[in-house]
């Protein structure tokens, strides 16, 4: 013969008190108030403990909903933010700060005003696009700006960024939107060089020069 699992009993007796409860409760409703008997109270404490677990539950819910809906909008601004860069950057041929807006045409001129309204409102809401062009570019910067590639260059003795592809912005201090760059790098070598190796020699030279005085 095959035994009862201890498990399947435990919620047999379950089912059976609860549906007892019910046929207790049905009983007493039945009768006149005056002979109906008064079931006992639920436990308090268990009552908060459920009522509690249940608010948190909301909660995380709630945060996971706002968590996410946060990143969906950063993305868009994101995205907003990069369609005004390119315009006045690419399009206008305009450095990201300049304000400036004069040219021949009127409508050009409108439309620079517009994007310089937009890059205010950005800055108002706490989103900073920085634009690395012709900047150093130095050594594990790559969480910030991904090289799309290196290109060698006469004249140059450090790395720095040859172009924006696209720029690097933040929302407050958090990033949320890696920066894409071409990296121009001296003619001797395909890799940007150590940066801190080359000023550690420009320190013990100057050292030296400042000793034999």
């Amino acid at each position: 013969m095959s035994q009862k699992q201890p498990g399947n009993t435990k919620k047999r007796i379950k089912r059976s008190e609860s549906v007892s409860n019910i046929k207790d409760e049905l009983r007493q409703l039945s009768q006149p108030p005056e002979y109906r008997i008064k079931l006992p109270a639920v436990d308090s404490k268990l009552s908060k403990k459920a009522e509690a677990t249940s608010v948190n539950v909301q909660k995380k819910t709630v945060a996971k909903k706002s968590k996410g809906g946060d990143t969906v909008l950063l993305r868009t601004v994101a995205e907003m933010a990069t369609c005004l860069w390119y315009l006045k950057t690419k399009f206008f041929k305009r450095e990201w700060n300049n304000d400036d807006i004069s040219h021949d045409e009127p409508s050009a001129r409108r439309a620079l005003g517009r994007i310089n309204r937009g890059i205010d409102a950005l800055k108002a809401a706490n989103i900073d696009v920085q634009d690395p062009v012709d900047k150093r570019y130095p050594p594990g910067s790559e969480s910030l700006m991904k090289p799309s590639d290196f290109l060698p260059k006469e004249g140059l003795t450090y790395a720095k960024v040859e172009s924006t592809v696209v720029p690097i912005i933040f929302f407050g201090d958090q990033l949320i939107q890696q920066g894409e760059v071409f990296v121009a790098v001296p003619k001797s070598g395909s890799a940007p060089p150590n940066i801190e190796e080359q000023e550690n020699k420009e320190e013990k030279v100057s050292a030296s020069i400042t000793e034999s005085l």
